[in-house]
């Protein structure tokens, strides 16, 4: 939520989000799309978009 307001906190937030899918456990992973998407809800950006359009097309039906 701190992470909401400001630019800094958002690619931290993301940074830490990317390493939680590289090195976590799958109900981790399958957390992190939902928290990628309301840490852009009131201002989306194109990475952001991008990154979860990415993952929408994974074989794991409940990470996608």
């Amino acid at each position: 939520m701190i992470a909401m307001s400001e630019e800094i906190g958002t690619e931290m937030a993301i940074r830490l989000f990317t390493h939680f899918l590289q090195f976590s456990e799958i109900h981790i992973k399958r957390a992190v799309p939902l928290a990628i998407a309301l840490l852009n809800i009131s201002h989306p950006r194109i990475g952001a978009m991008d990154m979860l359009a990415k993952y929408s097309r994974d074989p794991d039906p409940e990470f996608s």
